[in-house]
């Protein structure tokens, strides 16, 4: 078993919603690790989906979190409202928190 791999997809499934797919795993590590790669390692594990939900739970070990700031004003066309955007996405926010080792 990779421990790395396995480290990487429990950390996936903690902050992931929805869907947990391979190719998204994938894209949010920027295809460092190709989705293939992820599909091969999980079709050898041992684990059933509990023990991984279990190996989640059990390596949380902090909570890190920031205010989305919504600074940047528009005006929606459809709706000619004004609104508010974040200069960063969700993902960008949490690389940044969490920068590679």
């Amino acid at each position: 078993m990779n421990q790395t791999h396995l480290d990487l997809y429990t950390d996936y499934l903690s902050v992931t919603f929805g869907y947990a797919t391979a190719t998204g795993l994938s894209q949010m590590l920027d295809g460092r690790i190709s989705h293939d790669t992820v599909s091969r390692f999980l079709s050898h594990l041992e684990y059933t989906s509990k023990d991984l939900w279990l190996q989640v739970k059990s390596t949380v070990r902090e909570v890190v979190f920031e205010c989305v700031r919504k600074s940047p004003r528009y005006c929606d066309l459809k709706t000619r409202q004004e609104k508010r955007c974040s200069e960063f996405s969700k993902n960008e926010y949490m690389r940044s928190m969490h920068p590679p080792s």
